[in-house]
């Protein structure tokens, strides 16, 4: 008898399974389906799986098992496998970063963080950054937060410190260099712009000077070096250079001007001398002398020597002003007569100065001549003009000069002022330069004369007191010619041989009073008609 077989196995599945993501699937770990059959052949076990829709940790299975008798009737179950995450995934800092200030804190300079999971999912890097107290670069720090967040939604972070160092010195800029004339006080303050500094870090940059603006420098040059420091102590320098020329305390001035005048401050200041022209040549000049004050101090104790520069600067050849014979007198700061120089080449002067203490102030006057220049040809053409400088020399430093030095000229048309007959001024401009061509100092032109005469003088310094008068020989008052202040330079007064009460005089000799400051000539005319 056969028996045959048509009825299927059974089949028992293993449970659903949930695994974490990377967990096996292997049915060692998953479990295997069972199966028995009414017929005592095996049971054959197999299985088969297919992807079910992916969640956020990824594809599930679904295992299809299947049971098999001897005779080939069949059974299947399905065991339902799915995957959770609940694993955070794996993140991994870039390095901590020192940067210099200003550099760059995107991640493509400090690095980004990596992540990981073991999901097959995507892995997002995202990061926030949190301030952290400055250093001495003036920069605060960064602590960058990373995150790495899996498909799940599980999170893992780590922290990277980004602090800013500052090893670079800041940049310094120093002013141009400084030129200064040297004060009369001998406190030479000199005051100059302020350098310019910056840095890459915002911390601020302090800038010191050595000397510092507003101090007292010495007469000649001086090096500045200025120094800026940055927040962590990086150091620059520049340098620049402060010339103080010697100081223009020195005075040229008018003869009657005396040591004391010049140490009291009120000495006038000479800075023309004129002169006149007969037959192409300067015949004459005025004043006819005047003084070169200046004031030293001795650069140690001992002896040292003083020189009395003249220099002069023109389009011809023209001498020094000489030096009086005897008239280079030392004094000392009280203006007390205590020594003498000479003068050791036409027009410069030298005083020896011994047993000086150290930093002892001394005066040195000299008296100078301008008729030293008279026989010079002058060349055709306008008259020219001179220009002459005086400075005091201790060895090769110049120690002290006249501001503004003194000019020969020819002090005639616009720069003259004439007095007519009547005592009046003319109008500006004066007389033409040749109707005074040839006209001498203090000598009367005509003389005698019949209808008028002039006579030119010489004011040196401006607002001195100008007296000239006329008196017979009896000594009485004819005619007030002038009595005023006048400018510095050559003057014409004029008479035309009248009294103050417009009358004639008759035939006779008279003398003109000329006072001018403390200075007084008698000169004698004779009217002849």
């Amino acid at each position: 008898m056969n028996v045959a077989d048509t009825t299927p196995p059974t089949i028992t599945c293993p449970g659903d399974r949930q695994l974490q993501c990377g967990a096996s699937t292997d049915p060692s770990n998953t479990g295997s389906a069972t199966g028995s059959d009414n017929c005592p052949a095996a049971v054959t076990i197999t299985h088969t799986d297919a992807a079910t829709p992916a969640g956020c940790s990824g594809a599930g299975i679904d295992r299809t098992w299947k049971a098999t008798d001897g005779c080939g009737n069949t059974a299947t179950c399905v065991q339902h496998i799915t995957f959770v995450d609940t694993t955070p995934p794996t993140i991994t800092c870039p390095a901590n970063r020192q940067l210099e200030g200003g550099a760059s804190t995107e991640p493509s300079n400090t690095g980004s963080a990596t992540g990981s999971d073991n999901c097959p999912a995507a892995v997002t890097i995202t990061h926030t950054d949190a301030s952290t107290p400055a250093g001495c670069s003036g920069v605060q720090g960064i602590d960058r937060t990373w995150k790495a967040t899996d498909g799940c939604g599980n999170t893992a972070t780590c922290v990277q410190h980004i602090t800013f160092v500052d090893t670079t010195p800041p940049t310094i800029t120093c002013p141009s260099d400084v030129t200064a004339r040297g004060q009369c006080s001998g406190n030479n303050v000199v005051t100059y712009p302020a350098p310019t500094a910056s840095d890459n870090c915002p911390a601020q940059v302090t800038v010191t000077c050595s000397p510092a603006s507003g101090s007292a420098f010495p007469v000649g040059q001086t090096t500045v070096t200025c120094t800026a420091v940055d927040g962590c102590g990086n150091r620059a320098q520049c340098t620049f250079t402060v010339t103080v020329s010697s100081p223009a305390c020195a005075k040229l001035t008018p003869t009657a001007t005396t040591c004391s005048d010049f140490t009291g401050g009120t000495a006038g200041d000479l800075t023309r001398i004129c002169y006149g022209v007969k037959a192409g040549q300067i015949n004459n000049t005025a004043p006819g002398v005047f003084f070169y004050y200046t004031k030293v101090k001795a650069p140690a104790a001992g002896t040292f020597t003083v020189n009395i520069d003249q220099t002069v600067t023109a389009s011809f050849s023209i001498p020094f002003f000489s030096v009086q014979q005897g008239q280079v007198t030392l004094y000392d700061a009280s203006c007390n007569k205590i020594g003498q120089g000479t003068e050791t080449s036409p027009g410069q002067a030298s005083v020896t100065v011994s047993g000086a203490a150290a930093n002892q102030v001394f005066v040195i006057g000299v008296k100078y001549s301008t008729s030293s220049v008279v026989g010079t040809s002058l060349p055709s053409g306008p008259r020219p003009t001179a220009h002459y400088d005086f400075q005091t020399r201790i060895g090769t430093q110049v120690v002290d000069s006249d501001a503004d030095g003194l000019n020969l000229t020819n002090c005639v048309g616009s720069s003259l002022s004439a007095i007519g007959a009547s005592g009046t001024e003319p109008s500006a401009g004066g007389s033409p330069a040749s109707e005074l061509d040839g006209l001498e100092l203090y000598r009367p032109e005509p003389n005698p004369f019949d209808h008028s005469t002039r006579l030119a003088y010489a004011v040196g310094a401006t607002g001195e007191r100008v007296d000239i008068r006329v008196y017979d020989l009896a000594g009485r008052l004819v005619r007030t010619l002038i009595s005023e202040s006048q400018d510095q330079g050559v003057h014409v007064a004029s008479w035309d041989g009248r009294r103050d009460d417009g009358t004639k005089v008759t035939n006779a000799i008279y003398f003109v009073r000329v006072a001018i400051g403390d200075r007084l000539r008698m000169i004698r005319v004779a009217y002849l008609q």
